[in-house]
């Protein structure tokens, strides 16, 4: 999660697998390495583009999910997150969590966002499942910092190996509102993927 206020501004090797996937419907592939493949997909009603990846972790699912789901950890292995926090909990799947980046050469942006979480078991194929969009309202903007209004993603997390290993597929939709051109925030965003998976590859070895 969240992963998702750095890309607005703007899983060991993957194996055959990862690979192999192909663009869904609609999709078009945006670039594909050795560890990680990436869609993308425009969106015109957002101003902004859809991004997908793909790529597999050499941790169970719950241990992938524990990380992605720990808000306050995401400063550890966000690039550019300098503030992050579960400021209330709804319930015990749901909560609302608070961002804050500072990118290069660009005002600081912040985001208010509702987490809801759906952990593996045996009825749904031991697959966990974090998704969140901003709620932009939630409380008043800060003087200063840009109040991000479009974000929505999500972290499916499904077992491979024996459960051994995960199948990890990441979606992203950010706009990071003020004047940034949309091809860097195109670009920027694509890079941020990459720098994203290994930085949680390395947590996970921790």
């Amino acid at each position: 999660m969240r992963i998702l206020i750095v890309l607005c501004l703007l899983v060991a090797p993957v194996g055959a697998r990862a690979l192999d996937a192909v663009a869904p419907p609609g999709w078009s592939e945006a670039s594909r390495a050795p560890d990680l493949v990436v869609f993308f997909r425009e969106n015109p009603q957002a101003h902004a583009r859809n991004l997908l990846a793909i790529g597999e972790l050499d941790a169970p699912p719950e241990a992938v999910f524990n990380l992605v789901s720990d808000v306050a950890a995401f400063v550890k292995y966000v690039p550019y997150l300098t503030e992050s926090r579960v400021v209330e909990r709804v319930g015990p799947d749901e909560l609302i969590g608070y961002q804050r980046v500072q990118a290069p050469i660009t005002k600081d942006r912040d985001l208010y966002f509702r987490i809801h979480i759906s952990r593996g078991s045996p009825t749904n194929g031991g697959v966990f499942k974090d998704e969140w969009t901003a709620v932009p309202d939630y409380r008043p903007e800060t003087k200063g910092v840009i109040r991000m209004q479009v974000s929505e993603g999500s972290w499916t997390l499904e077992p491979i190996a024996g459960g051994k290993r995960t199948r990890a597929t990441y979606t992203i939709l950010s706009s990071p509102g003020g004047y940034i051109p949309k091809w860097l925030v195109d670009m920027s965003s694509q890079s941020v993927i990459g720098t994203l998976f290994k930085s949680l590859r390395d947590q996970l070895r921790k």
